[in-house]
């Protein structure tokens, strides 16, 4: 007997999609559980346990860069301009304060 010509593996996908999506809803995401004022209350707290002790000039470059950055969008000529430094240094520091924030939000996900 031969075997069929043609094998219907639809089910396969719909399934890894229902098991996807059902996945994603036992495990809620914290930054959806999070409103935005305490978000932004959280990260500046982040950025002041991480360096205010240490440098406090870096902490207030780090604040700055995330409150014109993040929360007045501005784009990364103008946030050099405003902070007196080169258009690298601004995305290796907003690359460090993005990875510190995230590992933070990680820690308070594993807690809850």
């Amino acid at each position: 007997m031969a075997p069929p010509a043609h094998r219907d593996d639809s089910w396969r996908e719909d399934y890894r999609r229902y098991e996807t999506v059902r996945r994603e809803a036992q495990t809620p995401d914290p930054c959806r559980l999070l409103d935005w004022q305490y978000l932004i209350a959280f990260c500046f707290e982040t950025i002041e346990r991480r360096w205010a002790k240490q440098n406090p000039r870096i902490a207030e470059r780090m604040k700055a860069l995330f409150q014109l950055r993040l929360i007045d969008d501005k784009d990364v000529e103008e946030c050099s301009a405003i902070l007196d430094m080169a258009c690298e240094r601004v995305r290796q520091m907003e690359a460090l304060l993005v990875k510190i924030i995230r590992k933070r939000l990680r820690r308070l996900s594993w807690k809850q």
